[in-house]
């Protein structure tokens, strides 16, 4: 995961700077947010695996990543090509594939923790009207 710095125009700094802090894992299709100060990477593909886990890491205030840390929380299902938001501390996971053959309707949510912990993650009652996941959404 690399970085650069934004200008007070908006616009991205000349270099991207790749800290020593690496994600845990080789990772395709996550999604990620950042809330409160912590940075989060959220499922995505490892090989063929469709992964539920979660990783986060505090930002410092030079704007970079501390050691990444794996939430002890992990999505109830592997997904891939999901979006991410967060609102009022919690984080939203919304639709994305679970294989190669399926997407998902589920809106999956996670109250986040002082420490940055996301907490365990619930399925709301209320999924989407359809399936979705990136190339569709």
């Amino acid at each position: 995961m690399g970085y650069a710095t934004i200008n007070s125009n908006g616009t991205l700094g000349a270099s991207w700077i790749n800290p020593n802090n690496a994600v845990p894992a080789s990772i395709l299709y996550s999604t990620s947010v950042e809330y409160n100060g912590y940075i989060y990477d959220i499922g995505g593909l490892n090989g063929s695996t469709y992964l539920s886990s979660v990783y986060y890491s505090q930002i410092n205030s030079q704007g970079v990543p501390g050691v990444w840390a794996t939430a002890t929380n992990a999505l109830p299902v592997g997904l891939d090509f999901a979006t991410s938001v967060v609102y009022n501390g919690y984080i939203y996971e919304i639709g994305g594939s679970t294989s190669s053959t399926a997407t998902s309707s589920a809106v999956y949510y996670s109250q986040i923790g002082a420490g940055g912990a996301p907490g365990a993650w619930a399925t709301s009652t209320n999924p989407l009207p359809q399936t979705i996941d990136n190339s569709n959404a």
